[in-house]
């Protein structure tokens, strides 16, 4: 499902990704952790079409990215992405935002986008939430939007960047737990997270990311059970987020 090879990216003279390579088969979730800036975040945005690179090739399913390649409609379609800010339209209601990208992108008639919209709110838990306006959702409502929302567009990929960011202690569990649904079903996920239970329970894979490289990919039960033998960088990411 995703094939991504020596994929290399630079901001001017600073290189922010270097040779990074992953193959992510369908229905398989694989978590992506490491340090702040480590380029995580712009990882997910460069298979998503976000960001642009000079360097190695992105494929989702029949589709490839190349340098300098003009991102095509249906990448962007088939790749769902979901930001760590709060990316839903301050004027819209959450039924209108949902609705939005697909009477625009999709060409769906209003009534046809809101069925839809609806039942997605109801999965996530905000369907009494639809006729709210962002700033009155908690920031876990916020985030459970933003997933419906990249879920309305039917994509065959999912990416999520450390969907838990900001999101109070408390309801965690409600994100973690959209997500882990997701899972079970067979999305295809790559999940920006350092959280370790959520990883041990629902990746099949966890991979470690520093420098712009990432350094290490493993089963789970692999990842965290062998950190006495990693890289500098990944035994103290690893002892400072064990210890909280």
């Amino acid at each position: 499902m995703i094939r991504i090879n020596h994929l290399s990216k630079w901001y001017g003279d600073v290189q922010v990704l270097d040779d990074c390579c992953l193959s992510l088969d369908k229905g398989e979730v694989a978590v992506l952790c490491g340090p702040a800036g480590a380029g995580k975040s712009t990882f997910v945005k460069t298979i998503n079409g976000l960001e642009g690179f000079q360097r190695g090739e992105i494929t989702i399913g029949k589709r490839t990215l190349q340098p300098g390649r003009r991102v095509a409609r249906e990448h962007r379609l088939s790749v769902g992405i979901v930001l760590q800010g709060v990316h839903l339209f301050s004027h819209l209601t959450v039924l209108e935002n949902l609705d939005l990208a697909q009477t625009q992108v999709l060409r769906r008639s209003r009534d046809e986008a809101s069925l839809r919209s609806r039942a997605l709110l109801g999965r996530v838990g905000l369907r009494m939430c639809e006729g709210k306006y962002p700033h009155e959702l908690s920031r876990a409502q916020q985030q459970c939007a933003g997933i419906a929302r990249s879920l309305v567009l039917d994509p065959e990929v999912l990416l999520l960047d450390d969907p838990t960011a900001g999101v109070e202690a408390e309801r965690v569990g409600s994100v973690l737990g959209i997500i882990t649904d997701l899972a079970q079903e067979g999305m295809t996920m790559l999940v920006v997270t350092a959280r370790h239970e959520f990883a041990r329970a629902v990746a099949d894979r966890v991979l470690f990311m520093a420098g712009g490289r990432i350094l290490d990919d493993r089963p789970p039960a692999q990842f965290f059970d062998i950190a006495r033998r990693k890289d500098e960088r990944e035994q103290g990411f690893l002892a400072q987020t064990l210890a909280h």
